[in-house]
C-alpha cells in the first residue's frame, strides 16, 4: 500500500521503481540496497552485490552447492565465479550421510572438510570425511571493479563504527588488516595481538588471510589436512584480548584480514 493510496499493492517491480527514484538523490546504489534489505534474496546461487569491502570495492556474495564432492582433494572448481581478488568469508555447511548438518569448517582426528580459494576458483578438501551435499556461501570482491562512492558509511572499514545493537546496547565493527603470526618453528603455537581493548566484550569474530602471491585465501578459524596445521581467532574475554594463532611457518608472509564485532562495557 502506499501512503497517498492504501489500496496499492506494493510490487516487487514498483519497489525497484522507488529504488532507482529516490535512491540516487540518496548518494546510494540501487542494486546493492536492494540486495541489502531484500528478505531471504541474498542467499542465492545467483551472485548478489551486498555491500562494500575496506577497499570501497563492491562486495558480492553467491552460495553454492555442491552433491557427492570427491573424497581428498575435489578439483579446483569457479562456480560460476569469476576475477576473485579477496574472498571475505566463506559460510560452509555440510550435509553429512547421517542426516545431520556439520558446520563450519568440520574437523575431526582423522577427517576433515575445508574449503579453500586457489585463484582462479575453489578448492574442497573432504579427507576420510564423506559428505553427500556441501553448500558454501562466499563473499568475496573482484578484480576487475574499483572503488565505489555511495557516501561515506561502508560495510566493512578499518575504523570502529557502529552497525546495529547488541540487545540493549550499540554493536560496533572494526576490521583488521594484520601480518601473520611468524612461526619460527613448525607445528609452534604463536599468537599475535589484534586488539587488547578491555572495554569489549567480543559477540562475533571471523576473518581470512592470503598467501603473499595472492593466489590463495583461506578463512579462519582453518584447520588442515592434519592438526599441526591451525589457524585460530582466539578471544579473552576478561581482558578485551583478540589473537591470532597458527603454528604452521608457511603462513608467515601472509597478510589477515580479522573482523570483530562487540559491544563496549562504558555504554
Amino acid at each position: 500500500m502506499s501512503l497517498t493510496n492504501p489500496n496499492t499493492v506494493v510490487t516487487e517491480e514498483r519497489l525497484n521503481d522507488f529504488y532507482k527514484g529516490i535512491l540516487p538523490y540518496m548518494g546510494g546504489m540501487p542494486e546493492m540496497v536492494a540486495n541489502k534489505f531484500s528478505k531471504g534474496d541474498l542467499y542465492s546461487t545467483d551472485e548478489k552485490m551486498i555491500g562494500q569491502w575496506i577497499d570501497g570495492k563492491p562486495l558480492y556474495q553467491r552460495t553454492v552447492v555442491i552433491n557427492n564432492p570427491l573424497n581428498n582433494w575435489d578439483t579446483i572448481q569457479s562456480y560460476g565465479i569469476e576475477n576473485i581478488e579477496h574472498v571475505i568469508s566463506v559460510n560452509d555447511r555440510y550435509w553429512m550421510d547421517n542426516n545431520a548438518w556439520e558446520g563450519s569448517q568440520y574437523y575431526k582426528t582423522t577427517d576433515n572438510i575445508t574449503a579453500i580459494f586457489l585463484r582462479p576458483g575453489f578448492r574442497l578438501s573432504c579427507v576420510g570425511a564423506t559428505p553427500s551435499k556441501v553448500i558454501l556461501t562466499i563473499q568475496y570482491t573482484k578484480t576487475t571493479d574499483s572503488a565505489i562512492s555511495i557516501g561515506n558509511d561502508t560495510d566493512y572499514s578499518t575504523e570502529e563504527k557502529v552497525v546495529g545493537t547488541w540487545i540493549d546496547k550499540p554493536l560496533y565493527q572494526r576490521t583488521y588488516a594484520t601480518p601473520f603470526p611468524q612461526v619460527s618453528t613448525y607445528g609452534t603455537l604463536v599468537s599475535t595481538v589484534i586488539d587488547s581493548d578491555t572495554t569489549k566484550r567480543v559477540k562475533n569474530v571471523y576473518g581470512s588471510f592470503e598467501v603473499a602471491d595472492g593466489n590463495q585465501a583461506v578463512t579462519i578459524p582453518f584447520y588442515g589436512w592434519d592438526a599441526d596445521k591451525m589457524i585460530q581467532i582466539s578471544v579473552k574475554e576478561d581482558s578485551g584480548g583478540i589473537k591470532l594463532r597458527s603454528n604452521h611457518n608457511a603462513y608467515n608472509s601472509c597478510t589477515a584480514y580479522i573482523t570483530i564485532q562487540y559491544t563496549k562495557t562504558t555504554d
